[in-house]
C-alpha cells in the first residue's frame, strides 16, 4: 500500500488488473502469509478462504483509494487499513501493532537505494519515529 502513495497510475492499474487473481503469484504468498501466521497462532479464523478473500480485498481496496483520493494523512490510513485487516483476521492488538512497526522498519532498512520509493515514502511520511 505505501507504494501506492508514491505511485497512484500503478496503484490504479494493480487494483484493477487480476494481479491477485487466482493463479497470481501475489495471491499464493499472501495465501501462504497468512496460512503460516493462522499455524504460528498469530492468527485466529476458521476459513482459509475467507480469510484469504478479507486480506486480498482490503489490499485492493486500499490501493484503489490511495490511487484514487489524494489525502494528507496517507500513513494513519495505511497503518489502520492494515491493523484493521490483521485484527479481522484473528491477531491480537497488541500484536498487530508491534508486526506493523516490525514490517515498516523491514520495508525502510531493506529499501535503500535499491527501493527508493518504499523507503522514501515512508520517511517523508514519518514513520522513522
Amino acid at each position: 500500500m505505501i507504494r501506492s502513495v508514491r505511485e497512484p497510475v500503478w496503484a490504479a492499474f494493480v487494483s484493477r488488473a487480476d494481479v491477485m487473481g487466482p493463479t497470481s503469484e501475489v495471491r499464493h504468498g499472501i495465501d501462504m502469509h497468512i496460512r503460516a501466521a493462522r499455524e504460528s497462532g498469530f492468527l485466529t479464523f476458521t476459513s482459509q478462504q475467507s480469510a484469504l478473500a478479507l486480506a486480498l480485498g482490503t489490499l485492493s481496496e486500499g490501493m484503489r483509494h490511495l490511487a484514487q483520493t489524494p489525502t494528507e494523512d496517507v500513513l494513519p490510513f495505511v497503518h489502520d487499513t492494515m491493523a484493521l485487516m490483521l485484527r479481522g483476521l484473528g491477531a491480537d492488538s497488541v500484536k498487530a501493532e508491534e508486526l506493523l512497526a516490525e514490517t515498516s522498519t523491514f520495508i525502510r532498512e531493506s529499501a535503500g537505494d535499491e527501493l527508493p520509493t518504499w523507503s522514501d515514502s515512508l520517511r517523508e511520511l514519518g514513520a522513522d519515529e
